[in-house]
């Protein structure tokens, strides 16, 4: 269960990286275009979602990782 739910973690966050390149593109071109608080805003906006959906991929693998012994892992 944790696998899938892993695997989905990243699949959403592969999604949320493009959109959120999508918006810092567009944020900046709207920077340069004239409109400079309202690119900005856009582009944190894009960084604030970048930020979430990477914090989320890194709980959920650090839950999957929390219920597996230490005796499971490879010595170096």
């Amino acid at each position: 269960m944790s696998l899938v739910l892993a695997l989905c973690s990243y699949a959403v966050q592969s999604l949320v990286a493009g959109i959120e390149s999508l918006l810092g593109h567009v944020g900046v071109s709207r920077m340069f275009s004239g409109n400079f608080g309202g690119g900005l805003w856009i582009a944190f906006i894009g960084w604030f979602l970048d930020n979430a959906a990477s914090a989320q991929v890194h709980a959920v693998m650090f839950q999957s990782l929390a219920c597996c012994p230490a005796t499971q892992f490879p010595r170096p």
